[in-house]
């Protein structure tokens, strides 16, 4: 939060371009959601297919996320980033038979 719709639309593309460059990020998005006037980000990483995510690997993929928005993103203002939503998907499980 704290983007103005101008300065995110310009720097979705160089997000997404960035996030291009990382082969780990299997699924990544960004849109400008009108409604709350946020910039809104969905990765999937390898890592979210593992058994057993620690929460210093999900924190570093989170580190990971917010350094690209620092980067790509031209901001004038104070910006706040906050994960609303994180799950580990498609888990198989490793337990045996």
């Amino acid at each position: 939060m704290g983007f103005t719709e101008a300065e995110a639309r310009k720097g979705i593309p160089y997000l997404l371009e960035e996030f291009g460059q990382r082969p780990w990020l299997l699924i990544c998005d960004a849109k400008w959601v009108a409604q709350g006037s946020k910039l809104v980000i969905s990765v999937e990483s390898e890592a979210d297919s593992l058994a057993v995510l620690d929460g210093a690997v999900r924190a570093a993929h989170l580190d990971e996320v917010w350094d690209c928005v620092i980067a790509c993103v031209e901001f004038s203002s104070e910006i706040r980033f906050e994960v609303e939503e994180s799950q580990v998907v498609g888990v198989a499980n490793n337990s045996g038979p």
